[in-house]
């Protein structure tokens, strides 16, 4: 199904991304950050680039690189994932927000299709993402499962490359009543009552 993908989204991405090197959130608070803005979909293909965007933002950061290099980088995570299509979870088994974790990694790390070391390392943080997506379930929610991959990928940094890109817990949901196909408290993130 075809979707096409809001670049006034993309570049508010990119905008808030670029502003938080400056002024740093981890990357969970700056997900939460960038979703309070009213126009950003409960459910859309743009979370597909917002996961890799809020990684590499951190990641820049605390690699000390030059915020022209963060803008780079997230202008290919960005145009990498304008390849992955709405529905992507559903109509083709690999969450999109999976998927970002794993361009996430790659851009970071500079890995391509000839790549050795690293190549194994991007898949690998994209099937721990998959995984603990698939763990809770469907239906979809864009929201729980970019609170995973980057929890995971938060996780996944700290063992593999010994980084700390920030806290993963506690993590509490404020979207939930704008999402019709919400699992309440079948969703770990889901605000107890």
């Amino acid at each position: 199904m075809a979707h096409p993908i809001n670049e006034e989204l993309y570049q508010y991405i990119t905008d808030t991304c670029l502003g938080a090197y400056e002024n740093p959130s981890p990357p969970l608070q700056l997900l939460e950050k960038i979703w309070k803005n009213p126009d950003f979909p409960m459910h859309c293909p743009e979370h597909h680039y917002l996961v890799p965007a809020v990684l590499l933002t951190t990641y820049c950061r605390l690699k000390n690189d030059r915020k022209a290099k963060l803008r780079e980088a997230l202008n290919l995570a960005g145009d990498r994932a304008k390849n992955l299509l709405a529905g992507f979870c559903g109509w083709y088994g690999a969450c999109g927000a999976a998927v970002g974790s794993g361009m996430f990694l790659s851009v970071a790390t500079g890995t391509s299709p000839y790549s050795t070391d690293t190549w194994a390392l991007v898949n690998r943080l994209s099937s721990d993402c998959l995984y603990n997506i698939a763990e809770i379930g469907g239906p979809r929610c864009c929201k729980r499962v970019c609170f995973t991959a980057v929890s995971t990928s938060i996780t996944f940094m700290k063992q593999h490359f010994d980084l700390d890109l920030g806290q993963t817990t506690p993590i509490r949901c404020t979207f939930y009543q704008r999402n019709a196909e919400c699992k309440k408290t079948a969703c770990p993130y889901y605000p107890a009552t």
